[in-house]
């Protein structure tokens, strides 16, 4: 029964820090990105990428054509992850996909009534366009491997200053 007072006590402490995390960040906003120009240039690299990879290790390079990817469509509730993730880095000017308490983005997904996986996060900072921001993550191996990943069919992007959030996830 000690145990089991204990638990509840840690979930509920658990819960009522985790609405702590972010107060500043509940009530405010990113700035507008253009959705249409996001989504264009994604489903652009899509179906024109193609990389020769190396998928056993072996010296053998297998070319990989992504002109059989689905199109990206844009989600909100991704959106509100994305967001979060924005307005985090923004204010606190720590630019890393795990908090420093911890904070992951499944946690944020959760928080944006995001139940979509698998899901992938890219983020940056420095770029002020929407093309800026996605030319540098095409251009970045780790990056471009969520970009061009055939298990996810919907995106959002949110941008907040020079700081920028990708999340992407699957949608039945």
């Amino acid at each position: 029964m000690k145990k089991l007072f204990f638990l509840l006590i840690a979930i509920v402490t658990l819960i009522s820090c985790q609405e702590d995390l972010i107060p500043e960040v509940i009530n405010e906003t990113s700035d507008e990105v253009n959705k249409s120009e996001i989504l264009d240039l994604l489903n652009y690299n899509r179906t024109v990428q193609c990389e020769y990879v190396n998928p056993d290790g072996s010296g053998v390079l297998e070319y990989m054509d992504y002109k059989n990817l689905p199109e990206l469509e844009w989600n909100d509730n991704l959106f509100k992850a994305a967001e979060i993730q924005t307005l985090y880095m923004s204010n606190t000017g720590n630019f890393s996909h795990n908090w420093g308490d911890g904070t992951t983005l499944l946690d944020r997904l959760k928080m944006a009534d995001a139940y979509y996986l698998p899901a992938g996060e890219n983020i940056a900072c420095g770029m002020l366009t929407e093309k800026d921001v996605i030319t540098a993550w095409i251009n970045s191996e780790g990056h471009r491997k969520n970009i061009l990943n055939k298990n996810f069919n919907i995106v959002a992007v949110a941008k907040k200053g020079k700081c920028w959030t990708m999340v992407l996830g699957y949608k039945l």
